[in-house]
């Protein structure tokens, strides 16, 4: 029961985080294009397979922790991770605050490195 648990929370935790994002995102492909962006920058379409595939890995990498060490601190970290992750979405896409968007995002990095 307590593996369950861990998976579900594990794979539940970046996934909510990403569907939380998707809502901010419903109009992300419009805004996408309207930005002025490098000729290499990849299609809207992507974004959502690629983060989709992101965030079930980040939920695998979760578990193998939790499965060798218990919840550590390191398991902390991410979860305060997926909180700034999701909110970025809000924050670029429905606020167009890129500055703060920035700001999320770098605070999401420091969460990772930390």
């Amino acid at each position: 029961m307590k593996t369950l648990l861990a998976v579900l929370l594990c794979f539940g935790l970046p996934l909510l985080a990403g569907a939380i994002g998707a809502v901010a995102s419903v109009t992300a492909p419009e805004f996408y294009a309207a930005l002025e962006r490098p000729s290499w920058s990849p299609p809207s379409w992507v974004f959502g397979p690629v983060w989709t595939t992101l965030f079930l890995m980040m939920g695998l990498a979760a578990f193998l922790v939790w499965r060798e060490r218990g919840w550590t601190p390191v398991l902390t970290f991410f979860a305060v991770h997926l909180v700034f992750n999701a909110l970025w979405s809000w924050l670029f896409f429905v606020a167009t605050c890129v500055a703060p968007a920035s700001a999320g995002g770098s605070s999401s990095v420091a969460t990772i490195a930390g």
